[in-house]
């Protein structure tokens, strides 16, 4: 979908909610690792120049390093090898929506709504890989909210009613986790969340909290005219909450903490518990250019943290582990998939509708974009060759490292993009 100058639509549903929409939510000012904001107030990391410059310095490795800089080099990628999977595990596991979920509560429980007579829906918009979905499950969890199953393509398409019936409330707390799952972008597929969101804002399901992908939610206010809804998003991980990020990641697993250090520099990446505790220090030039690289999504400078970690030699022995003095190496940055320059609009119809989607099978693209299903499994196993997309279950995604990319290509030919 084009990307086409914006207007400034009335909202056709939930009139009755515009007090709502003017909520302001309290949001401390300290810094907090875990902080939902407004969308608006979302601050994209900077460095963007360091950034710049350390990918011109990657793409001179692509066709040979310099002599000086491959010899200052602390670690060669000889010297080094990919962790073990339980060791990844151990320093690096998935990342815990909980803590989210509880900061998430307390926005919404202290903040001044000056509204305690009328329902309040909130959105929650996350960004890809940034647990949009598991955020508002524990949320729903913790405060006992009825979790409301999204509907399946085959009633989406049939726009079946009878839905609604099955599911309706008796105005007791609910959550829908994935509002992107509750459409499918046809001239069929907009009908029940349509009904969905007017009875939502209009206060007729009583108080929830709505999750929903950016690229949907850029997608859904485009096509509904959607706008003003009370919508909180996590703030940015710049290099800062990465530093306090990772760092707990260390400390929680096997002891004794290992130290990071960089590959190239030898200089350690994450602060010491002393510079941690005094809460005011800067983070790592490493820490910055990814921050800035990502956009502030935890998800994937996770992805990226995770693929870059290595150890030394065949070492690995429990003897090294457990030595108080064992240290990780975060290597240089792999190589960002791209798209061979003859690359035709078909790929960016396949990439575009996945994101709209956060995800789908590839029988679904095909009663959704105007190619067959030959040419669209054909583009997705390219694009999986490339590192763009990858496969879970049947279910084809946009890859995480591939992410930043795919955003960009898109952005570059005016498509559609989300907000951050």
């Amino acid at each position: 979908m084009r990307q086409k100058r914006r207007n400034d639509p009335n909202l056709d549903s939930g009139n009755c909610f515009d007090s709502i929409m003017k909520q302001r939510f309290t949001v401390s000012a300290s810094r907090e690792l875990w902080e939902f904001v407004p969308l608006e107030r979302y601050v994209i990391p900077g460095d963007t120049q360091n950034w710049v410059r350390k990918k011109r310095r990657t793409l001179g490795r692509l066709f040979g390093p310099a002599r000086t800089e491959a010899q200052s080099r602390v670690r060669t990628e000889k010297e080094l090898r990919a962790l073990p999977a339980i060791r990844l595990e151990h320093w690096v596991p998935p990342i815990d929506w909980a803590p989210a979920a509880r900061a998430l509560d307390r926005v919404i429980r202290h903040g001044d709504t000056g509204l305690r007579a009328v329902p309040a829906v909130c959105f929650l918009i996350g960004q890809p890989y940034c647990g949009h979905t598991e955020i508002v499950e524990h949320w729903a969890a913790g405060r006992n909210a009825v979790v409301i199953p999204a509907p399946s393509p085959d009633i989406i398409l049939a726009r079946d009613d009878r839905w609604f019936e099955k599911h309706r409330l008796d105005r007791e707390p609910w959550a829908v986790p994935a509002l992107e799952r509750w459409f499918l972008r046809h001239a069929d597929g907009l009908a029940v969340v349509r009904r969905f969101l007017d009875q939502a804002l209009s206060g007729a399901w009583g108080e929830g909290m709505i999750g929903c992908d950016s690229w949907a939610w850029t997608y859904l206010q485009r096509v509904l005219a959607i706008s003003g809804p009370p919508a909180l998003t996590l703030q940015a991980f710049d290099g800062y909450r990465l530093a306090r990020y990772f760092f707990q990641l260390t400390r929680g697993s096997v002891q004794p903490r290992p130290r990071v250090c960089s590959a190239t520099t030898g200089r350690s990446i994450l602060p010491d518990e002393e510079t941690l505790a005094e809460d005011d220090f800067e983070a790592s030039i490493e820490l910055r250019q990814l921050a800035a690289h990502c956009r502030g999504n935890l998800g994937t400078a996770w992805k990226y943290w995770r693929t870059r970690l290595r150890t030394e030699g065949d070492a690995e022995t429990s003897d090294e582990v457990a030595s108080n003095d064992y240290v990780l190496w975060l290597a240089d940055d792999p190589t960002e998939p791209v798209l061979p320059a003859e690359t035709g609009e078909e790929v960016l119809f396949v990439l575009h509708a996945l994101l709209v989607h956060n995800g789908l099978p590839a029988e679904r693209l095909s009663e959704l974009l105007p190619m067959l299903r030959s040419q669209i499994v054909s583009n997705l196993l390219q694009l999986e060759s490339l590192g763009l997309v990858e496969s879970c279950d049947g279910c084809w995604r946009v890859a995480a490292l591939g992410y930043a990319a795919v955003r960009d290509l898109l952005a570059e030919h005016q498509y559609l993009t989300d907000s951050f």
